[in-house]
């Protein structure tokens, strides 16, 4: 049977303010981890986006125009990696 030592009250006083700043430093780092997870979400959304563009520009018909500048695309590719 484990028995729990005795804290002293002294000692829960000390102690609190250091549990206080880890749990709002743990609280920050969490926002930011599900802020980046976002962020990737949006970047993966965009280059598949631009995956397609890029392919419909690339089948063009000899004579005609890509509908979109294959160069951009790639530029908004390397921008968004």
């Amino acid at each position: 049977m484990f028995v729990s030592p005795q804290i002293s009250e002294d000692k829960i006083h000390k102690v609190l303010p250091t549990i206080k700043i880890k749990i709002q430093y743990l609280k920050v780092i969490t926002m930011k981890l599900a802020e980046a997870l976002m962020n990737r979400a949006d970047c993966q959304k965009r280059i598949e986006q631009l995956k397609v563009r890029l392919n419909r520009s690339a089948k063009v018909q000899e004579g005609e125009h890509p509908p979109e500048e294959p160069k951009e695309l790639f530029q908004k590719m390397n921008d968004t990696l």
